[in-house]
């Protein structure tokens, strides 16, 4: 089978389309599906127990995690892996808390950092919650508060 040449133009200018807009949709797919995987922090919520302050994250999705502590001014750290934030975190009352100040910021487009100031050494401890009835996806932090050791030694 042979092709004019006047043919062949149209032929070539076909595939080429054709290769364009496969490619253009493959794009769109692949950010589409990129998108999808962030997750969002919807609200974040706080109540003092008796022996610790419970920090509640309502968030779209389980998210990935890291939570650790800094000292000098003491602070609890959480980066959240593929999470935007959803709602601002100034609307919490902390003036009887052992929070002194919530704020956060963007690390490499895809990480977010959330910093709980404290007031005192505390402990945190995270844990995730499944969807229920009244709730959906949570992440729980418990800030206990570091006893200082008020034991003398004995000579």
């Amino acid at each position: 089978m042979f092709i004019k040449t006047s043919n062949l133009h149209c032929v070539f200018a076909y595939i080429l389309t054709l290769t364009f807009l496969c490619a253009a949709t493959i794009t769109v797919s692949f950010d589409a599906t990129a998108s999808s995987q962030t997750g969002y922090i919807k609200s974040l919520r706080t109540w003092s127990a008796p022996d610790n302050i419970r920090v509640v994250f309502d968030t779209s999705r389980d998210l990935k995690h890291r939570l650790f502590v800094l000292h000098n001014p003491e602070r609890v750290v959480i980066d959240f892996y593929d999470t935007k934030l959803g709602e601002p975190l100034n609307n919490l009352d902390l003036s009887k808390s052992l929070i002194k100040r919530v704020r956060s910021s963007v690390r490499d487009k895809t990480k977010l950092r959330v910093v709980f100031d404290m007031n005192v050494d505390v402990q945190p401890k995270s844990f995730a919650l499944a969807p229920n009835s009244k709730y959906g996806h949570r992440l729980v932090i418990d800030l206990f508060e570091k006893k200082k050791n008020t034991n003398k030694a004995v000579k």
